[in-house]
């Protein structure tokens, strides 16, 4: 199953990472393949939408670590990040966190809010 993929909604091009249910051995590799898409796919001075499904997910510390630093290379490379799978309370505490930073980062209960308003 490919989990990474580009959608396209309002001229506006959207990263889309599924980690949904993935196998831990599996998570680092699909980072890594959604980081080279948006290498290979942005144009100079282009910025990416980014959504990721985390849905059922449990990411151990070291994979997470290892994550933060692909993910930091490239954050210059994002405008807007949304997040699926996160909810309740901790959906909440993302919003805020997105807020406080003036970061367009937000937290979704499904995949169509989360587009539209990556597309808006």
């Amino acid at each position: 199953m490919k989990r990474t993929k580009i959608i396209q909604l309002n001229d506006k091009k959207i990263f889309f990472c599924n980690l949904k249910d993935v196998e831990k051995e599996e998570i680092l590799n699909v980072s890594q393949e959604t980081f080279s898409l948006i290498g290979v796919e942005l144009q100079k001075g282009e910025k990416a939408n980014f959504l990721i499904d985390v849905t059922n997910l449990q990411i151990p510390p070291k994979i997470m670590e290892e994550i933060e630093v692909i993910a930091e290379l490239h954050k210059n490379n994002i405008n807007k990040e949304g997040i699926i799978g996160i909810t309740g309370f901790k959906g909440t505490l993302l919003n805020i966190y997105g807020w406080l930073t003036g970061s367009q980062l937000r937290a979704f209960k499904n995949r169509e809010l989360a587009i539209h308003w990556l597309a808006s």
